[in-house]
């Protein structure tokens, strides 16, 4: 059986939503308006690197929403 909610993987999902929530903090910091910060973060989290999503793909798309789901979208992600 697969413990998803084990301590240690909860801890990694809890330092990606921080390190997004800081993010959004230095977008807001740097001017952008919430829709282009969240898009900008979109685009950074969600690259494709050699044919795979980035590690707590799903955690990250929660994180950014609909701003996340337009992104993969675009990228012709069909999931």
């Amino acid at each position: 059986m697969l413990n998803l909610n084990c301590d240690r993987l909860c801890m990694a999902r809890r330092s990606i939503i921080w390190d997004i929530e800081r993010n959004k903090k230095r977008q807001r910091d740097k001017g952008f308006s919430a829709a282009d910060g969240m898009r900008n973060l979109a685009e950074f989290y969600l690259q494709r690197s050699h044919a795979s999503w980035p590690g707590f793909f799903t955690t990250i798309r929660l994180c950014l929403g609909v701003h996340a789901e337009a992104h993969l979208k675009l990228l012709g992600y069909q999931g």
